[in-house]
């Protein structure tokens, strides 16, 4: 596994996918794609729970795990970075300089092809309080 620096071409696609969330975002009353996290993912939630996107629509629910990410991203030491393995090449979430990564463009965009309730706030909590447990048993 490696893990490497995005490409233009990522950068452009998500992008797309963070111009496509703001789009909705208006067309919910919102003025724009909210910059704070605690609002972004808000809008996320907002956006799952009016069934926004249809299951088989990947572009659109990934643009919704892009949105996620940037949350991780501004709430914890989490950056955006591509993974390269024996699946392909991705962009995704790294935790610090580590090798624990989430894969944000799809942890939701597979709940909800599985038709599975999805609790924004609640993922990121917990996934906020196991890089923090992470981090003490670093520190010990």
């Amino acid at each position: 596994m490696e893990f490497s620096p995005l490409k233009a071409a990522d950068i452009d696609l998500m992008e797309r996918q963070r111009a496509l969330i703001g789009i909705e975002a208006r067309r919910f009353g919102w003025r724009d794609l909210p910059g704070g996290s605690c609002a972004r993912a808000d809008l996320l939630q907002l956006l799952i729970d009016g069934r926004v996107f249809r299951r088989d629509q990947k572009f659109e629910l990934q643009a919704l795990g892009v949105i996620f990410g940037d949350v991780l991203c501004a709430e914890g030491p989490f950056a955006w970075v591509v993974i390269e393995d024996e699946y392909g090449r991705d962009p995704t979430v790294r935790f610090k300089k580590t090798s624990i990564c989430v894969h944000a463009m799809t942890l939701i965009s597979k709940r909800i092809e599985a038709d599975e309730d999805v609790d924004v706030h609640a993922l990121l909590d917990e996934l906020l309080a196991r890089c923090e447990a992470l981090e003490r048993e670093g520190a010990q």
